[in-house]
């Protein structure tokens, strides 16, 4: 039951992080490219895309230990298979005109940014629980009454 709590509360978290995101970086293209407001569709749009995105995020999710090689394969399949659902829902729901080179180069730059954004933040929470991780195996190994606790 715990293991399913930590699925959800993961997807939430990526969710949260990924609509936060989306939506800032809208916000920018239409200041840059339309009329100063955020359509209430394009919220909608951003909550289907945050759920798709929070979802593709289990591919990094193993009860195994992963080696650098497979995550970098992960985040390349992960990163490819993302920019086309993205690009696929930009040409359905018509964001913009890809035609225009300006505005294609702007959306795929704020897409590059919010990627990045979110990978080096789930990156830092990684390591600060690997570190958190290795601080509490330390104690106990350095204390074995504590194993008992």
């Amino acid at each position: 039951m715990e293991r399913y709590l930590n699925f959800g509360r993961k997807f939430l978290s990526s969710f949260t992080a990924v609509f936060t995101c989306v939506i800032l970086a809208s916000t920018v293209f239409i200041m840059i490219y339309s009329n100063p407001y955020l359509p209430f569709r394009l919220i909608v749009q951003a909550l289907i895309l945050a759920g798709v995105a929070a979802l593709l995020n289990f591919i990094y999710y193993s009860d195994k230990p992963i080696r650098k090689r497979l995550m970098a394969v992960r985040t390349g399949v992960h990163f490819t298979v993302l920019l086309a659902i993205v690009l696929f829902c930009a040409w359905r729901f018509e964001w913009f005109s890809f035609v225009h080179t300006a505005s294609l180069l702007t959306f795929l730059l704020l897409f590059f940014a919010v990627y990045a954004i979110i990978w080096m933040a789930n990156f830092t929470g990684d390591l600060l629980d690997e570190r958190k991780i290795n601080r509490r195996l330390k104690e106990l190994n350095a204390d074995p009454d504590q194993t008992a606790n």
